[in-house]
């Protein structure tokens, strides 16, 4: 239930953001790790609940999945993991143990408009 207020979150930051006051947001373009917990389709769902009646109304909220890496701590090779993945524990190469890094970003990388 936490998207609500990541859509929320979302929606604040890119209308502060409008260069002007008439400008209508179209798209809001996100990048969301792997492992940040958010369900990318229950975000969109909220976001376009919450966009009614504001200038982000239609806006279409663009979800880009940025995955973790696994690296290797005897080898150092490194892999990328999304969630759908299973977790190895331990390198295919030379079966030491594995680190994972990184998947829980979490931030708006553009938000585009028009101006009427």
């Amino acid at each position: 239930m936490h998207e609500s207020s990541i859509a929320q979150a979302i929606l604040d930051t890119a209308l502060k953001g409008r260069p002007s006051g008439n400008a209508r947001i179209t798209r809001v373009n996100v990048v969301i790790g792997t492992l940040s917990g958010v369900d990318a389709e229950c975000l969109r769902l909220y976001f376009n609940e919450i966009t009614a009646n504001t200038p982000a109304a239609g806006a279409e909220l663009n979800v880009k999945t940025e995955p973790a890496t696994l690296i290797c701590r005897s080898c150092g090779r490194s892999t990328p993991y999304t969630s759908a993945d299973m977790l190895q524990l331990t390198c295919p190469s030379c079966g030491g143990p594995h680190r994972l890094e990184g998947g829980n970003s979490m931030y708006i990388e553009s938000v585009e408009v028009e101006e009427p």
